[in-house]
């Protein structure tokens, strides 16, 4: 699960923020992919965001998830795509997860909840 608190002088938002790292894996796959199969947010009433993939070259393909400012809550199951996740597009530059956000407030919260895999080549 991934948190931040806007502490009571911070009303910056999130830039980029890795959310899930491929440094913070496993390592039983080469070429470490992630495929995102659940994505569950809650967050103050002003927030919104983006939840992308950072490979490079970056593009509207990376999006995993963008959530509105009047959407308190939600989730997001990808079962019902043909692959049953939504994979990083771009295979040639795997990346991490990250997060931009828009709108945050002093004291605001933002909950990130994400069920992945892993994909890639097992090690031997």
């Amino acid at each position: 699960m991934f948190q931040v608190q806007w502490t009571q002088d911070d009303s910056s938002d999130l830039d980029n923020a890795v959310v899930l790292s491929q440094d913070d894996i496993s390592g039983d796959y080469e070429n470490t992919r992630f495929a995102v199969e659940h994505v569950e947010w809650v967050s103050a009433l002003n927030i919104s965001g983006d939840l992308e993939f950072d490979s490079m070259p970056p593009g509207p393909d990376g999006l995993v998830l963008s959530f509105p400012p009047d959407a308190t809550s939600g989730e997001l199951d990808f079962k019902d795509y043909p692959s049953g996740a939504i994979p990083d597009p771009n295979r040639l530059s795997p990346g991490n997860l990250v997060l931009t956000t828009r709108g945050s407030l002093p004291g605001d919260e933002l909950f990130l909840t994400l069920k992945f895999r892993e994909k890639g080549t097992k090690n031997a």
